[in-house]
């Protein structure tokens, strides 16, 4: 409740990403600036809806910054930086960047506060617009299939030898990955 986010008391679990943002939050003065690296679920998770209003209604989301997968040694978890002011008055569109192994900025996308409670993940926006352009997609869900969060590393998969798709399986340059070249008997792995 110091901190601000009163709506992400109605999480099901509060995990050290959020308590470590809260405790940042309630340190910091009102007017004062955070810049602080946090796990993608935070931005794009559905769980996490109330989180993100929470960061938007009482603070002023400067930019959100998703970082290269695999930035950091030994991990393969994807993370972005988010930069806000404390208590400031929210413009009506926030920027989102994202950034490559050197430290360089794509040109940021603008999207809604009301999008940005949806998801505040770069990429994500950027399909979507590329999507809106061209007018022909088709989603996983449409086709049947279900997607769940895997337990297994990648290194892990590839060693089963059996097929899946993983976040490295998509590219800025290659966002697609075609299922048609994939036939699998039985149950296909799918790990984000």
């Amino acid at each position: 409740r110091k901190a601000g986010l009163v709506n992400s008391l109605r999480l099901k679990r509060l995990t050290s990403d959020i308590v470590f943002l809260a405790q940042n939050l309630s340190l910091l003065k009102e007017g004062g600036e955070l810049g602080i690296i946090l796990p993608d679920s935070i931005f794009s998770g559905h769980e996490f809806s109330c989180l993100r209003e929470d960061i938007i209604t009482y603070n002023k989301p400067n930019a959100i910054i998703q970082l290269p997968d695999k930035i950091f040694h030994k991990t393969e978890a994807r993370t972005h930086i988010l930069l806000l002011e404390k208590g400031g008055k929210s413009s009506p569109v926030i920027p989102l960047y994202r950034s490559d192994d050197q430290g360089e900025l794509e040109e940021p996308l603008y999207i809604s506060k009301e999008e940005a409670v949806q998801r505040m993940d770069f990429s994500y926006y950027r399909w979507k617009n590329r999507q809106k352009r061209t007018g022909n997609y088709s989603c996983l869900g449409d086709l049947g299939v279900e997607i769940k969060r895997g337990h297994s590393t990648k290194k892990a998969l590839q060693e089963t030898g059996i097929k899946f798709f993983h976040t490295s399986s998509f590219t800025a340059s290659n966002p697609v990955v075609k299922l048609e070249n994939i036939s699998i008997p039985g149950e296909v792995m799918v790990e984000p």
